[in-house]
């Protein structure tokens, strides 16, 4: 009853149906509990913020172990706006928590409290601060460093987000996601010649992450260096070699108006995998997107002409003629099949 009346804003007849219900409650915590956080929520909305704490002190009284009526209550003060009587609780909710992945999430809680409450500066140390409590390449250092980024991201501060990675790049040169976001960003603020170099740092640290020399091939090529990153993802496939790389390299030459060598690379792409109908038509797709119709043809054509007897390459074929336009060819090709 008390919370359909809370529901129409009967703040008062719902307090007194619950006050009625705690007095009834015949010694049930649960239903205590329940009783009590929906008081100390009507109480706060009726102005009565100091009587909401004595009946949540109350609750927490009858039950002093339990963290996750202490979290819910914190959680209520958030819901409300009391954003310091959160910061309070959750600092001393923080300080007897023995586990130390509960107590780095509950600190990153309490930053987003205050940056809540608008105190970014004291969600900007408590983050910093986390983040030397982590493991390098954990979880929780991709989630810190991410929610060190909107707080800028939120105000518009790009450049100032710049200089907040480098300090934490110079404080934390093993952590190499930072340097990560500091190249990205770097290439996203135009800043090209610090993302490369930022990438090559990177490198010269994971020798073995491919993934990282990708990452600096796709910026060059992104900003017009399309002979440099070409050079760098062959000199890749040589040292690891990855079918996967050619099409990255095929889809550069094609762009650069290289149909010949884009072919080549999908040629070497279909031969590495297999030869099957589904390599040769991405292959296909990687030249069409080009716009390199003819190289795309062509190399379907030698692709069923490798396999005559397979039914499913040359109806593959006949897709790709009549996509681009050889639609009597392709239709006499379906009839034969």
């Amino acid at each position: 009853k008390a919370k359909v009346e809370a529901s129409t804003l009967d703040f008062e007849t719902a307090l007194a149906d619950l006050a009625k219900a705690h007095a009834n409650s015949g010694g049930d915590l649960d239903f205590v509990e329940e009783v009590g956080k929906l008081r100390g929520t009507l109480l706060i909305r009726t102005g009565q913020p100091e009587q909401a704490a004595q009946i949540w002190k109350a609750l927490l009284a009858l039950r002093p172990n339990d963290e996750a009526l202490r979290e819910d209550l914190i959680q209520l003060r958030v819901d409300e706006g009391l954003y310091q009587e959160a910061i309070g609780a959750l600092g001393d909710l923080i300080e007897t928590t023995p586990d130390p992945r509960d107590r780095v999430a509950r600190r990153l809680w309490l930053a987003e409290i205050n940056q809540r409450s608008n105190n970014t500066d004291e969600a900007l140390a408590i983050y910093d601060s986390a983040l030397g409590d982590v493991g390098s390449g954990s979880w929780f250092e991709r989630e810190i460093l991410a929610l060190i980024e909107t707080v800028y991201r939120c105000k518009g501060e790009l450049p100032e987000l710049a200089t907040k990675l480098g300090g934490l790049a110079e404080k934390h040169p093993e952590r190499i996601e930072i340097q990560k976001r500091l190249a990205r960003l770097h290439g996203e603020n135009g800043d090209i010649d610090d993302a490369i170099a930022s990438w090559e740092a990177i490198i010269r640290k994971t020798p073995g992450e491919r993934a990282n020399r990708v990452a600096l091939a796709r910026l060059l090529a992104e900003h017009g260096r399309t002979v440099d990153a070409i050079d760098r993802l062959g000199s890749l496939l040589e040292q690891s070699p990855e079918p996967s790389l050619r099409i990255q390299i095929a889809e550069l030459h094609a762009n650069s108006g290289n149909a010949d060598e884009a072919a080549a690379q999908m040629r070497a792409y279909i031969s590495e995998t297999g030869g099957g109908v589904s390599a040769a038509m991405r292959a296909v797709r990687v030249l069409e997107r080009a716009g390199e119709l003819n190289a795309a043809l062509e190399l379907m054509r030698e692709a069923a002409g490798s396999a005559p007897k397979a039914a499913g390459m040359r109806e593959a074929l006949a897709e790709v003629e009549y996509r681009i336009g050889e639609k009597d060819r392709a239709i006499e090709a379906w009839r034969a099949l």
